[in-house]
Parts: C-alpha cells; structure tokens; sequence
C-alpha cells in the first residue's frame, strides 16, 4: 500500500491510499460516509483486491488523515471536487485502467453528484456503485426543526460550532462483529459541524427535486431497515432513476438490512460484494464495447 497527501487548496491535504495488485483490470476508487475514515473499508479493498482490481481509498476533508476542521465543510460540492482530485491523480498511475466509483451513505450522495458532472476523462470511467446513499433524509421531528431553525441562524456567526449526532452502532450494521469494532474505533465521530450538517441536508432536497440520470451505469444498494437515511424514499428515487436511463441504472434492495451494508450479516455481505463485482465486471465490458 502507498500513502500520498492529495493537495486540494493551499493548506489542505487529503490523506490517499492506492492499494495495488500485479496485474490490476480495473481500478476501485472508494469514498467513505459522514464522519467515519477510509480504513473501515478495509475488507472491500481485500476482497477487490483479490479480483484484480486495484483499489483507492482516501479521507475526505475533515475525516480521519486527512486535513480540515473536524467533520467540517464550507461547501459540500468541495467533496465533489476532491473526489475528482483523486480520481485525476489515481489515473496518473496505470491510466489505462478503467475505473469504478463506490460511495457509501454521503460518500454516495458525493458519487452520484460526480456521475453528473462533464468530465475531460470520461472515457475512463466504467460506472458507479452508490449505497445507502444520503439522497433522502428521514423526516425531521418538532424538536429537530426547531434546532434546523437555529442552525441556520448560527451558521453565518459559528459555522464550526458542532452538533451531536447519534449514530449508535446497532442502529448502523447487523454483524456484532463489525458493531464491536465501530464502538471501539477511535476515528469514527459522534460530532459534525453545522456546516457539514446544514449542507448535507441542504444537498440532498435538492437531489430529490431534481433527479439526474448518470451516463454511466449506476448500480444503487439499499437496506430496507435503513433509519440513517429515509430508506422508503431512497428506493422510489432508485425506481425513478431506473426507469429514466434505459437500462443504464439498476438497483437493488436488501431485506432486514440496516445503513452499512458492507458490515452486514456475513451470509448478506457476501451477496452484496457479489452483486457489486458482477454488477462492475458487467460495467467494464459495456465500457470495452464503446
């Protein structure tokens, strides 16, 4: 494995991991969720490894390695740029190599915005793999709207005051292996800017307003108990987007799962690493054909 700093703005370094196999056929470029680190991934990387596929991890701003305030960004189509960065940097080495993105949660909703922008390198880009992605957020209760309220009262005065947010363990993932580990890691937060709040929310009405259909196939996975993110919601946006792109789009859904389901249950994880690597294997030869 090597480490680089990514330089994205004068004094901000994202913290990037190519993880290289011999002979590689393609390339897994990985963008994690709110407030966790590219190291719990660790387990896909092995497993796309183990397929010939080299595989790019990195921080986002304000998480694990990487620098920035703590679980803090101004604007969220920053994550969308860096994203990129990555990527332009990832094809420096092996630029033959076609490529895969892979979102998790809000690192989802940052692949689905990167799917829908020009891109000078297109022609590299195989397709997306977004789950559980933050495009619909659950509900607010009364007393959530009225902390939203100040929230936007704040912002201009003290964007980087931070808000608790209880993501508990349970609540994110069926394996009480992978619950043990996520307790007991040291960079996962339990805190995130109003900012970063303000605009996660902010962008994901506007992505359910306004639905796009990606260029490239889209494969969307989603846990039907999901709490973290307005499951229900997520999978009519899925059936809208699939509809829409002619046969370019699929998604499907996982019964009795919650928000990560790369740390599903041991039985459903191995469906799921299996429909992400047929559903890439399927993208490259699409992309070959062109």
């Amino acid at each position: 494995m090597k480490v680089i700093n990514i330089r994205v703005e004068s004094n901000l370094y994202l913290s990037c991991a190519f993880h290289s196999v011999e002979k590689p056929k393609a390339r897994i470029v990985i963008t994690h969720g709110i407030m966790e680190h590219s190291g719990r991934y660790q387990h896909i990387v092995d497993f796309f490894n183990n397929e010939n596929f080299d595989v790019v991890t990195y921080d986002l701003r304000g998480h694990g390695q990487s620098g920035g305030d703590r679980a803090h960004v101004e604007k969220f189509s920053d994550f969308v740029s860096d994203l990129q960065l990555v990527f332009e940097e990832s094809i420096k080495n092996n630029p033959e190599l076609p490529v895969i993105f892979l979102g998790h949660s809000m690192g989802g909703l940052i692949s689905y915005l990167h799917s829908l922008q020009k891109n000078s390198y297109s022609e590299k880009i195989s397709g997306y793999v977004i789950l559980s992605p933050a495009m619909s957020m659950p509900a607010l209760s009364f007393i959530e709207k009225i902390k939203l309220f100040f929230a936007r009262l704040l912002r201009p005065i003290i964007p980087k005051k931070t808000e608790k947010v209880g993501l508990l363990s349970e609540e994110l993932m069926t394996d009480p292996y992978q619950q043990e580990l996520h307790r007991s890691d040291k960079k996962v937060m339990s805190k995130a800017t109003i900012s970063l709040l303000l605009e996660l929310l902010g962008q994901s009405a506007k992505v359910s307003k306004d639905l796009r259909v990606a260029q490239k196939p889209s494969l969307f996975l989603q846990g039907d108990l999901d709490t973290v993110v307005n499951a229900k919601s997520n999978i009519e946006v899925f059936k809208v987007l699939k509809s829409s792109s002619n046969g370019v789009s699929h998604f499907d859904i996982f019964q009795g799962e919650l928000h990560e389901l790369l740390n599903s249950h041991l039985e459903t994880r191995q469906k799921v690493f299996t429909k992400i690597l047929t559903f890439t294997n399927k993208a490259l030869q699409l992309n070959t054909k062109k």
